[in-house]
Order: structure tokens, then sequence, then C-alpha cells
């Protein structure tokens, strides 16, 4: 299988290469290349194994270190030249990002006996998590869409009546299902007070938003179970209420006179809107909160496997709770991303109400 392998290998290669230096310096030196490429693998296929036999361990050692520089050389320097112009349009990118997976699925498949038992027992972790959660955040990706696209034009001018305690409530309850992260809410919000809306609706609009949304609620149920869901909605529902509704009196807001535009579309029909939803919640949405997800999957498979059960046990009581809160501050994942992690933190000894304040 080896030879099989080889060429296998060297045909995409032989391909890009021909593609790189056949519009660049001609038909003559792009075939030349290539058949240098194939003498040298010939030779590296006849001559490797002799060669590398003769290296003892710390020159084998030295020897892959050496390739390898090679290769990173090859990937990061570009001595060619390329124009940028619509060099990687929104197709190729799908394509590099699935032969991307595709390559890291053929790894995995490859070196899995030589797996440390550390990384099955986290891998396993991380497919039973994922397994776990992958339902619900695909209904959490629809219906994060659909409210997404069909939310009443009105809300401004509907956030804005009232004292300021019903305001502050309209504020949380219109941040609270937005699937918008923490980076991301900052010029929401701008927006929001530059549009007229009350400071005390604003500021709870921007605690709430991050602490939760439909994907964080949906994910919840089943890694954290249906009464610590309930908890978590009600407990950020009073986080954003007493900030919006307590600082009020302390914040002056900073109006801009940039008019910006916010949740507002030309008209669209029923079936166009649905359309615009379903790439909302599948592509949108998907795109800004999918990696912080897999990084928190990821971080709680590795909890899961390193961390004995009750091992947290040991933090003092009346620590936990405010060293998980800060611990939760400086851990940049989404809602969705911190909720495996809550999970693993509970299973592993940590108290709910720490897990909590670390959601």
């Amino acid at each position: 299988m080896l030879p099989w392998a080889v060429i296998l290998h060297r045909l995409p290669v032989g391909l890009m290469v021909w593609f790189l230096l056949r519009p660049v310096y001609g038909v003559r030196l792009a075939l030349a290349t290539l058949l240098l490429i194939g003498v040298f693998t010939i030779m590296g296929f006849e001559l490797g194994e002799i060669a590398i036999g003769e290296l003892a361990i710390d020159g084998l050692g030295l020897f892959q270190a050496f390739v390898s520089g090679t290769l990173l050389h090859v990937v990061v320097h570009r001595s060619y030249p390329i124009d940028e112009v619509g060099a990687w349009p929104a197709a190729r990118r799908r394509q590099s990002g699935l032969g991307a997976v595709g390559g890291l699925v053929l790894l995995v498949f490859i070196v899995t006996d030589h797996f440390d038992p550390a990384i099955v027992d986290s891998s396993q972790a991380f497919m039973r998590l994922a397994w776990e959660s992958a339902p619900a955040l695909l209904l959490a990706y629809l219906a994060a869409g659909l409210v997404y696209g069909f939310m009443p034009k009105g809300s401004l001018a509907w956030m804005s009546r009232g004292g300021n305690l019903l305001q502050s409530l309209r504020g949380m309850g219109f941040g609270l299902p937005l699937p918008i992260c923490s980076c991301g809410v900052v010029p929401v919000y701008r927006s929001l007070v530059s549009k007229g809306v009350p400071v005390s609706a604003a500021l709870s609009f921007l605690v709430a938003t991050p602490e939760l949304s439909i994907d964080a609620v949906l994910i919840s149920m089943p890694l954290l179970g249906g009464e610590f869901t309930l908890v978590r909605v009600a407990c950020a529902a009073a986080v954003a209420l007493l900030v919006g509704w307590g600082v009020r009196r302390w914040v002056v807001p900073h109006v801009t006179t940039q008019q910006e535009v916010l949740f507002e579309e030309p008209p669209m029909r029923a079936q166009s809107r649905l359309v615009h939803s379903l790439k909302t919640g599948l592509v949108d949405v998907v795109d800004d909160t999918a990696p912080w997800i897999m990084l928190g999957l990821g971080v709680a498979a590795l909890a899961d496997a390193l961390l004995l059960t009750n091992a947290l046990n040991s933090i003092p009581d009346w620590s936990e709770v405010a060293l998980f809160a800060m611990l939760g501050i400086s851990t940049y994942v989404c809602a969705s991303g911190a909720t495996p992690l809550a999970a693993v933190l509970v299973y592993k000894g940590v108290s709910p109400g720490a897990s909590l304040a670390f959601c």
C-alpha cells in the first residue's frame, strides 16, 4: 500500500504545483519542476529506508526535525507571486474546510491505535457530549434564526415604553433569546442608544443578551437538566433586570450622531423571510457560535478525562462561587459553549451554585 499512498499523495501535489507555476513561469518550467519532483520521489522511495536505517535514534530525530522545518518553510514563506484579489472566494473556502476536516478524520483513523489512553478518554468524552448536544443545538439554530427573522420590527419603540423598571424588563426580554456573544452585543447596544432607546432598557439588553440565548437554553436541557436550566434562565433575567434598573441613575448614555440601522429591513414576503431566517440560523449563527461551542466541548472533554470524580471537592465552600465566577469572566466562550463546561464541573464535584456563577 505504501507505493499507492505515495502516488495518491503526489497527484494533488503535482496539480497544485502545475496550477501555481504554469501561469507565472510557463509550461516548460512547470513540466521541469514536475519531472524533478517525480525523480526525487522515486529516489526517496527507493533509498529512503536505507538512508534512514543508518541513522541513530538521535540522528533520526534531528533529521525529522529538519524535514519538518523545511515543510513549515514551504507553508509560511511564499516566494511566488499570487494575485490576492479573488484568491479565496467562498466556494474555495468551503472546499478547503471540507478537505481539512476530511484530512483530520483520516488522521484519526490512522493513528487511533497509537493514542495515549488519556487522549482516547477525552475523544470518547467529546463524542458523548457532542451527541448529547447535537439535537438541541440543531433545534436551537433553527429557533434562533426564526426569532431573529420574524421579530417584530417595532421592538425599538416597544422597549421605550413605560417606566424605568418596565423598560429594563422589556430590554431584558428582548435580549435574552438573541444569539449574540459578549463582543457582538456591544455595537448593538450602541445602536440601541443612538436610536433613542432608554439606557435602562439598553443596559438590560447589554447584560442579558450574552448571558443566555435560545441555543444555550436548549443545550442546557440535556446536559444540565430541566431544574438547572430554569434556575439559569431566572438568574440571567434577574441579573440583567437589576443592572438595567439599578445602574440607570449613574449612567449617562453617550449618544452618537451616527444613526445606525438595527433590525430594520425592507418588507419581505413570508417565504423570503423564512429563507432569510433559516440562513441566519443555520449559517450566520453557526459561524458565530460553533467555534466557541467546539472549544467548550473540547475543554469539557479534557476536564472530564483528566479530572477525577469529586476532584474539585477540596475547594473551600466560602470561595467556590467567587472563584468560578472569576474563572467564567476570563473564559471567552459563548453561553452555549460554557454549558458543557458547566456540566462537567458539576459532574466533577463543583456545586451547582458555583457552576451557575461560571455560566
